[in-house]
């Protein structure tokens, strides 16, 4: 899975050796010691020219708001270029945003540079808040959206230790996942003693930790499609106190099937891959024989010979289902 995330939630580095964290914690520093640098180095604080100019190469002070507009159409407010290792432009507020935007839309990032990101946000490890935090108030549009136009992920989650991508809810769905013609949703466990899903109603819900429906009644497709290319199961169903698994409507079984033992003989035998003495056969007249009966179903080496009382004078079918 790790060829597929390239570049997703990776911290590249500098021409420098000085990881963008280091660079933003550099320029957050830099912008709270503004006043500590004019203390130590002997700055003076300039004050606006009389003209209203801001003085370049100072620290300029104001007790009111500065502002600028640019009147021409289509043109941008304000360009600041840092080269090197340096932040264009940092905010700092002691009880607000830093940085805000108005527009649409209200703040856009743009990484030329392959491996880095186009926005990138931080809390710090001290901290409980979040590094980016999206926030919508209608039923059209989502908190975070994330687009990827080509084969990559529109939004990735990564943690080390904790859990990669979280959806909650109090009372609709935690998380939704819909395709057109591919899958709505693919979960992997790649490596040893780890769980590709797991989902669990909080402890205080009363409906399903997993619900799987599809809609288009000429969809052939399974809802749940559980694969492994391991030993063990590729669905494990366990209940401490209830059914562990609850099936309505019709069965199907890939070990099951007719076994037709001809007129005259008592004996027939079926080959099955992964049939062994441990296996259980069950076994049964597909339809009322007299007195005859089913003797015995008896597993071998990749298959099984179920055995009559006694010879039917006609052709007679068996039902079988293999376990294990």
């Amino acid at each position: 899975m790790d060829t597929h995330r390239t570049g997703a939630g990776r911290v590249g580095r500098s021409s420098t050796g000085r990881s963008r964290r280091q660079l933003l914690t550099a320029a957050a520093t830099g912008a709270v010691g503004v006043v500590a640098a004019q203390t130590a180095f002997g700055a003076t604080a300039a004050n606006a020219g009389t003209d209203g100019d801001v003085v370049l190469g100072a620290f300029n002070t104001e007790t009111h708001n500065t502002a600028i507009t640019n009147t021409t159409k289509d043109q941008n407010g304000l360009d600041v270029v840092a080269t090197g290792a340096g932040v264009a432009v940092t905010g700092q507020s002691d009880a607000n945003s830093g940085v805000a935007g108005v527009g649409t839309p209200g703040v856009f990032g743009l990484t030329v540079k392959s491996g880095s990101n186009g926005v990138w946000g931080e809390a710090g490890q001290t901290s409980t808040a979040n590094g980016v935090y999206g926030h919508a108030s209608n039923s059209g549009a989502s908190g975070v959206y994330g687009l990827n136009d080509g084969t990559g992920f529109g939004v990735a989650g990564r943690a080390h230790n904790g859990t990669g991508v979280l959806g909650d809810s109090q009372a609709g769905t935690g998380m939704s996942a819909s395709t057109v013609t591919g899958t709505a949703l693919e979960v992997i466990a790649g490596g040893t003693g780890g769980t590709g899903m797991h989902s669990t109603d909080g402890g205080s819900g009363n409906g399903p930790a997993v619900v799987a429906k599809l809609t288009n009644p000429a969809n052939p497709s399974p809802a749940v499609l559980a694969e492994t290319d391991g030993t063990g199961p590729a669905i494990y169903a366990r209940s401490g106190a209830g059914v562990a698994l609850h099936v309505a409507g019709k069965v199907t079984f890939s070990r099951s099937g007719l076994a037709t033992i001809r007129a005259g003989s008592k004996t027939v035998t079926v080959r099955m891959a992964g049939v062994n003495s441990s296996s259980l056969i069950l076994a049964t007249l597909h339809r009322a024989a007299g007195s005859i009966a089913v003797a015995s179903a008896v597993p071998g080496s990749g298959s099984f010979t179920i055995n009559l009382s006694r010879a039917p004078a006609t052709n007679i079918q068996v039902a079988y289902l293999v376990l294990g």
